[in-house]
């Protein structure tokens, strides 16, 4: 069971839970270190509102998965070979 460490809707938390699979399924990873990736990208975050809520559910879980490994402002959708994902833990 995915553990989310910051404050979220059911939607959001159901979001999260699509991204965690994504990230284990395309990345090859183990749950737990989704589930660490996904808190420490979101760490001090609150998604209770809908103007925080919009930004996130805007995305899909793909582009999500993608830009918690990759980290934020890498440019993976030009491509991803040679890319190295963010450090973990």
């Amino acid at each position: 069971m995915l553990h989310i460490e910051f404050p979220c809707t059911a939607e959001i938390a159901d979001l999260v839970h699509e991204i965690a699979a994504t990230m284990i399924l395309t990345f090859d990873m183990p749950l737990e270190e989704a589930e660490g990736r996904i808190n420490k990208f979101w760490t001090g975050f609150t998604f209770l509102e809908p103007i925080q809520t919009m930004p996130l559910l805007h995305e899909t879980p793909d582009y999500w998965a993608k830009t918690i490994y990759y980290g934020p402002g890498v440019m993976w959708w030009l491509g991803e070979e040679g890319l190295t994902p963010t450090r973990y833990p």
